[in-house]
């Protein structure tokens, strides 16, 4: 059995744990997502990331939720509705390229096993 084998054979997955470590970073997970909506609405990339991290500094600062700190700005609050934040900043919709990664992957993986 190979390593990779011997690690997914024994990999457990639990969504509610991974629900309450999500949860724990009090939205910064989303940082990357928000700053790239802020970039696709017309500001520039690095006032994107200016405006994201000062707003990330000050939501750990106060203990508060990412989003309470972001929409509190008023350069975000004049581009991204509250409504519209809360989609961004939901990790279900950040998945980014993985699944055509992983759907690449798993056809090469068979391509393989068929030359055996």
């Amino acid at each position: 059995m190979t390593k990779t084998e011997e690690v997914f054979s024994t990999l457990v997955v639990r969504p509610a744990n991974m629900r309450r470590n999500i949860e724990l970073s009090k939205g910064t997970i989303m940082a990357e997502a928000v700053m790239i909506a802020l970039v696709d609405k017309g500001i520039g990339r690095q006032d994107a990331h200016a405006i994201v991290r000062k707003a990330s500094l000050e939501a750990e600062k106060k203990e508060v939720d990412l989003i309470e700190t972001l929409m509190a700005t008023r350069s975000v609050k004049g581009v991204i509705s509250q409504k519209e934040m809360v989609k961004i900043m939901d990790p279900r919709n950040y998945v980014g390229n993985a699944p055509s990664m992983v759907d690449e992957i798993v056809k090469l993986a068979e391509k393989r096993i068929r030359k055996g």
